[in-house]
């Protein structure tokens, strides 16, 4: 269920990170001015998603970096 509960609490974050987009991280809304520094322009964003490929290697950068101490480490191991 905690798995369930962080999905559903963080989406945007999570999609923001797996797919890369510009404007759709913790502080990052539409309507600002200045990108993410992560993100991607759109036509690359759909060539990943086709790929699938790089999503799996964007998944595993977020499980990275989550247990070598950006998330607490109760938390990451519950996560991942």
């Amino acid at each position: 269920m905690n798995k369930i509960h962080y999905i559903t609490k963080n989406w945007k974050l999570i999609l923001h990170i797996l797919i890369k987009t510009k404007h759709f991280g913790v502080n990052n809304h539409w309507w600002q001015k200045h990108p993410s520094c992560i993100g991607i322009a759109w036509y690359k964003q759909v060539i990943n998603l086709i790929l699938i490929y790089p999503i799996v290697q964007n998944y595993y950068a977020m499980r990275m970096r989550a247990l070598s101490g950006w998330v607490e480490q109760d938390n990451a191991k519950k996560w991942f």
